[in-house]
């Protein structure tokens, strides 16, 4: 009986020991079929996660370009917010863009900071993501327009952003979006009040 349990549970073990090992493993991902872009890297003083390359199902909707003023303005300090590190792009077909913002401020609707994707999922998550600090928004209104072909953006992960003696969002890699002379630049405005109608 000593040895059937002992056998037993080495069994055991060795079928947990495959369970985590296959659970563990990463799902293969598709690769695109079309040739990556690949930016030159314009990086900030902070370890930066992720990359400045546009979302796969974008490549087609961009194109490398180079505006050396206006990255340098997208760019931020350790701590400060911003863009890690970014690559500049020509938008050469027009593809929505999303923006969070506070809806006491009608001036921030068409602000620089946009994102390429529908916000999911809880505020705070979004506030971390994003960088983005309570005392600059409550995150309470959103916007999505389409870019219009032609416009200049920078794209790239989010630096470090402190909120106060207690908080600091650490870098990021998600993807955000740099532009200028939003209002110029983004038609076809739609606004969604309040967050839970950004899940509908």
């Amino acid at each position: 009986m000593r040895h059937f349990i002992i056998l037993l549970c080495f069994f055991g073990l060795a079928g947990c020991s495959s369970f985590w090992s296959q659970s563990a493993q990463e799902p293969e991902r598709t690769k695109p079929s079309k040739t990556v872009l690949t930016p030159t890297i314009n990086q900030s003083d902070s370890t930066c996660l992720g990359n400045a390359l546009p979302p796969g199902e974008m490549v087609n909707f961009l194109q490398k370009a180079t505006n050396e003023d206006m990255l340098q303005r997208a760019l931020g300090v350790s701590g400060e917010g911003g863009l890690c590190e970014g690559q500049v792009y020509v938008v050469t077909q027009a593809f929505t863009v999303y923006r969070v913002w506070n809806s006491t401020n009608a001036d921030s609707e068409l602000g620089n900071w946009w994102s390429f994707f529908k916000p999911e999922g809880a505020i705070s998550d979004y506030r971390k993501n994003f960088n983005i600090c309570y005392e600059n928004s409550p995150l309470d209104v959103l916007t999505a327009c389409e870019i219009k072909a032609g416009s200049d953006i920078v794209i790239g992960p989010g630096q470090s952003n402190t909120c106060g003696e207690w908080l600091t969002h650490p870098v990021s890699k998600k993807k955000q979006i740099y532009l200028e002379d939003a209002n110029t630049k983004l038609v076809e405005c739609k606004t969604y009040q309040g967050h839970f109608q950004w899940r509908q």
